[in-house]
């Protein structure tokens, strides 16, 4: 009986530790810690200041560990789930205008075992001078409450940071202000400003190791290992010519050259995938040939492309042109578009070859466009004419650059009233109307009074031509339908036998009118 109670003890302790391991296990918790200030204790105004935070599973600390960690907050990315707790030296917590580099490229956090990740914070040089001097003890937090993965709640160790006006600089003090300034340039996308910034200092402090170090570092983030190598190994160069047997290895930058050198040292066995977006272009038709500089942009995530070429055709139009090696993921060419090619849209082709390290892409998203073309409408003012003379060639001459028609306004045959500065008006519509303008011009032309006593028609004469003008009105008064006041010689209003009279006396003898 004994025994058979033993054996049922020990089969149900059997089945609770069966039961105990194939319980599954809680998700693992993250390792928070923060890294600001680039190591220093000390934030001088007018330094920009940056704030890394790592995250670690430390499921890869424990043996047997193999669960992932997931951050994943409800409707959010997991970089929402990170706040920081900053209190100055009363004790009293501040808010820091602190604002997140980039974007998550996930917007769910998973590690594996022993997999970390970092994301990085920062606050402008402006925004820093802006802060009361004091000692700051900063704490990042990570806190989940809804997660589909991780839920709860983890602090990193502090950081003190103390805020003050800047010093006088040692020459390593000036090397760590321009690495600050140059890794906030390149978190705001300024590559040119974060290079020519570490190069200046290079310039300024030749035999100073740690600007070699810190010129390294930034050519390196900003995605140029193999020129970064070489101030690398110039800057430990230097350090051991000045250190011949130095107590302790350059700890501060070694790391960093370990790094160039294993990235130096192994081969690249894929190509990263790149995309191409090329830019629209514009040109005004001609009937000569022109040149028009097609560009493109390649990139790869993380890195700048460098190397390999852009080739561009225009659909609709003959020939291609080929980039020189992208340099700083830039692409241009120029490319020969014939004279008299028609006006229109023309879609663009840019083929981005690839190299070694980087995939080919391509894009077909921009076109050239060819816009009409505006004729050159030459017309010179006309001379003054006088009163009763009919615009005609000797005023409407206007040419223009093209073939094609004039319309004037007024027509041929007008015959303008006594008036300066009065508008005539050509409207020009060229022969090829797809490749060009229509076009208006003006000028303007003075109609003066006749000269010669008699002379209604203002040819200068006194004939005929100018007693038909006052029989033609004969009868007529000033508001009638037919009065011309022209033919009025004595102005008195009405058209009659005293203004017939006094223009016959004046048509030369012997004249026979009909």
């Amino acid at each position: 009986m004994k025994t058979l109670l033993r054996l049922l003890a020990l089969l149900s302790i059997a089945a609770v530790a069966g039961a105990q391991q194939t319980q599954t296990p809680p998700p693992p918790a993250p390792d928070i810690s923060i890294s600001a200030n680039g190591g220093s204790e000390n934030l001088y105004q007018g330094w920009p200041f940056i704030l890394h935070v790592t995250i670690l599973n430390t499921e890869g600390d424990t043996p047997g560990g193999t669960g992932a960690l997931v951050i994943a907050p409800k409707n959010a990315a997991w970089t929402t789930a990170i706040t920081f707790t900053i209190q100055n030296s009363n004790g009293t917590t501040v808010q820091w205008p602190l604002s997140l580099v980039g974007t998550p490229s996930d917007q769910v956090l998973s590690l594996d075992p022993a997999e970390y990740v970092q994301a990085s914070w920062q606050m402008s040089a402006a925004d820093v001078s802006a802060l009361p001097p004091d000692t700051y003890t900063i704490t990042a937090n990570v806190q989940v409450s809804q997660s589909t993965g991780w839920n709860g709640s983890v602090q990193s160790p502090p950081v003190t940071i103390t805020v003050g006006p800047e010093p006088a600089l040692t020459p390593d003090q000036q090397a760590e202000k321009v690495y600050q300034t140059a890794e906030f340039a390149l978190n705001n996308n300024d590559v040119a400003t974060a290079i020519t910034s570490t190069q200046q200092l290079r310039n300024s402090q030749p035999d100073n190791a740690t600007a070699g170090a810190v010129a390294a570092n930034i050519l390196k983030e900003a995605g140029y290992p193999t020129i970064a190598f070489l101030e690398a190994s110039d800057a430990l160069d230097r350090f051991y010519r000045a250190n011949p047997n130095p107590v302790e290895a350059p700890s501060d930058f070694l790391p960093g050259f370990q790094d160039l050198v294993t990235t130096m040292a192994t081969p690249e066995t894929s190509t990263q995938p790149t995309s191409t977006l090329e830019s629209g272009s514009s040109l005004v038709f001609s009937s000569s040939a022109q040149a028009v500089t097609l560009t493109a942009t390649v990139s790869a995530s993380g890195t700048s492309v460098e190397g390999g070429t852009v080739a561009f055709t225009i659909t609709g139009i003959a020939g291609s042109a080929t980039s020189q090696p992208v340099i700083g993921g830039s692409a241009s060419a120029v490319f020969s578009v014939p004279g008299g090619t028609h006006v229109g849209s023309y879609p663009i082709q840019a083929s981005y070859a690839g190299t070694a390290t980087f995939g080919a892409s391509s894009d077909s998203s921009a076109s050239l466009t060819i816009a009409p073309a505006t004729p050159t409408v030459m017309w010179n003012a006309p001379a003054d004419i006088h009163a009763g003379v009919p615009l005609g060639a000797g005023q409407l001459n206007a040419t223009a650059s093209v073939p094609g028609a004039f319309v004037y306004t007024p027509a041929a045959g007008t015959v303008l009233p006594v008036g300066n500065g009065q508008t005539l008006t050509v409207k020009f519509t060229p022969s090829d109307a797809q490749d060009f303008n229509t076009v208006t011009a003006s000028v303007q032309i003075n109609v003066v009074a006749a000269v010669v006593p008699g002379d209604l028609n203002g040819d200068g004469l006194v004939n005929c031509a100018d007693l038909a003008i006052i029989k033609a009105a004969f009868g007529k008064k000033m508001g009638q339908p037919g009065f011309d006041p022209r033919a009025d010689v004595n102005g008195d209003g009405i058209v009659n036998v005293l203004d017939l009279s006094a223009v016959a006396r004046l048509v030369p003898a012997g004249t026979v009118c009909k």
